[in-house]
């Protein structure tokens, strides 16, 4: 592949700067003696930062992944908008199909089956997830019917599916709870039929997830960041490529078309520490062009 567009050259270190007019000798005792006592301060003060609980790192930096914030907002009309989602096959007519065709089977017994939303959420499973996202997942099961469901990131949606579960039960279709949770509520520990996998789902190994099968569920809450040893990385590297055929996957946090924090005055420039998540962007990579995949919803 040939870009047009004019290559970006990065900053040279003050290394090659002085490797440009003086001998290598001379290069490499200044690396010894200047440089070396720069990569210690640079360590010191790292050291001092974790002792605080802070990450430091340079304001700018060409190679790294982490945005400066006042950049983002100054190119804020450039990326901050619906993508057109290009590569991926999303019928809305379909999906609007689907969703009518739900809410007519399955809301009635959600209001009567699961109670008042707020006192749900004071139950002890955590915070953060919606009452409209908890409305679909216990459709979703209702309808498939599913033997397993594992779930990657636990809390008020587990004890969502439990209830769907209760009720396939009781028709003769019981349904397993996994949760790979890291810090798990205790009130998770209460649900019936359900395993907890306390620890980071990267330890998981894919043999796990390929215990999944055709109309079974992996429900992922994760990080919603990739970068180096994240839940987004294995997740999408290593294991849905291998997940068998039929297994239904729901990853939650997508705001698509958006695939950046949506709405961003809130996510990144609003009153709290901004989020960069970038997990939207790894699953439209992941689902352009790809066959193997069906969006359903």
């Amino acid at each position: 592949m040939v870009s047009l567009l004019p290559e970006q050259q990065p900053t040279p270190s003050a290394k090659e700067r002085a490797a440009r007019f003086l001998p290598k000798p001379v290069v490499n005792q200044l690396d010894r003696v200047v440089f070396g006592s720069r990569k210690a301060r640079i360590r010191g003060a790292q050291r001092l930062g974790k002792a605080l609980g802070y990450n430091i790192v340079k304001k700018s930096d060409y190679y790294s992944t982490l945005p400066v914030l006042s950049e983002i907002e100054a190119t804020k009309a450039r990326w901050d908008k619906p993508s057109a989602l290009a590569g991926l096959d999303v019928d809305v007519a379909a999906m609007t199909q689907t969703l009518d065709g739900l809410v007519e089977r399955w809301d009635a017994e959600f209001v009567e089956h699961t109670g008042d939303y707020l006192a749900n959420t004071r139950r002890g499973f955590g915070p953060g997830y919606p009452g409209l996202d908890a409305r679909f997942l216990y459709f979703m099961l209702r309808e498939h019917k599913p033997r397993r469901y594992l779930e990657v990131g636990s809390g008020l949606s587990t004890y969502y599916a439990s209830l769907a579960a209760e009720r396939n039960k009781a028709e003769g279709a019981p349904l397993h709870l996994t949760c790979v949770e890291p810090y798990p509520f205790d009130a998770l520990r209460t649900l019936p039929d359900f395993e907890l996998v306390e620890g980071f789902v990267q330890d998981v190994p894919v043999e796990k997830f390929q215990e999944l099968e055709d109309g079974d569920v992996l429900f992922i809450d994760s990080t919603h960041a990739l970068k180096i040893d994240s839940d987004v990385a294995y997740l999408f590297l290593e294991v849905l490529p291998q997940v068998k055929k039929g297994v239904w996957v729901h990853i939650h946090d997508v705001h698509f078309p958006y695939n950046t924090p949506f709405p961003s005055s809130t996510w990144l420039f609003g009153e709290r520490w901004p989020v960069y998540w970038n997990e939207a962007m790894v699953v439209q990579t992941f689902l352009a062009y790809n066959s193997a995949f069906e969006i359903v919803l």
